[in-house]
């Protein structure tokens, strides 16, 4: 069945629920991915050696980098979890969206470390020469998971019940002690007086009290007796 929306246009509470927890299990399958690629490799070299077969060797990152990316996935599972048991509001956007644009920056900055790191370790020995390095399995999860933290904090955002504007607040009016006078901010002006309700029409009946005028005939007034209609029209 679906969802029926609010006046607006704005999303039912259905459909913001259903963003909510989809945005939840993004985050837990952003953190996953991430744990996961701080125990991969995410550069490999192809060494050449002369006389001998090509050599691929991978490079992982360091201790520090293995915690630094299990405590961002923390992150993530932290907010999947707040996403999840509560309504998205302005704090943990925020926070949502912080976590994964400085995902992202992590990424690049690892890379380049675990680059730069294996370009340092290269020797000088003539025979053993290498050129090419590129990215390893442990880089496409990580940027799986933060492509996951983005989609997720995009579904939380959308979760969230806009305010519609109810136009601008309309000033409470200064009456005067009487109740007849307000004040327009310059001068006072007369409060307008609703007119009184017509008096209810009062039935013109015959002298003998069994027929009614309506305006333009007469109308027997119900009874037992039929009585002869008056002859004689109202001026």
């Amino acid at each position: 069945m679906n969802a029926v929306g609010t006046s607006g246009g704005a999303p039912s509470a259905e459909v913001r629920d259903r963003r909510r927890i989809r945005a939840s299990r993004f985050f837990i399958g952003a953190a996953v991915a991430i744990v996961l690629s701080a125990f991969l490799p995410w550069t490999q070299e192809t060494i050449k050696v002369e006389g001998v077969a090509e050599a691929t060797i991978t490079h992982k990152l360091s201790d520090g980098g293995v915690v630094y990316l299990v405590a961002f996935a923390g992150l993530y599972g932290w907010l999947g979890y707040l996403a999840n048991r509560q309504r998205a509001h302005r704090g943990l956007l925020i926070g949502a969206w912080v976590v994964s644009a400085w995902m992202v920056v992590n990424i690049i900055l690892l890379f380049n470390a675990v680059n730069d790191v294996q370009k340092a370790s290269q020797t000088g020995d003539s025979s053993t020469f290498s050129d090419t390095i590129a990215p390893s399995a442990g880089l496409l999860p990580a940027l799986i998971g933060a492509i996951a933290g983005v989609v997720a904090t995009i579904l939380l955002q959308r979760s969230r019940v806009r305010s519609v504007s109810a136009g601008p607040a309309v000033a409470a009016a200064v009456l005067s002690p009487d109740g007849r006078w307000s004040w327009d901010g310059a001068a006072w002006q007369p409060v307008p007086v609703a007119a009184p309700p017509p008096a209810p029409a009062t039935a013109l009946l015959s002298p003998d009290g069994r027929w009614s005028w309506d305006g333009s005939a007469w109308l027997a007034v119900p009874a037992v007796d039929a009585v002869p209609v008056p002859a004689a029209v109202p001026g």
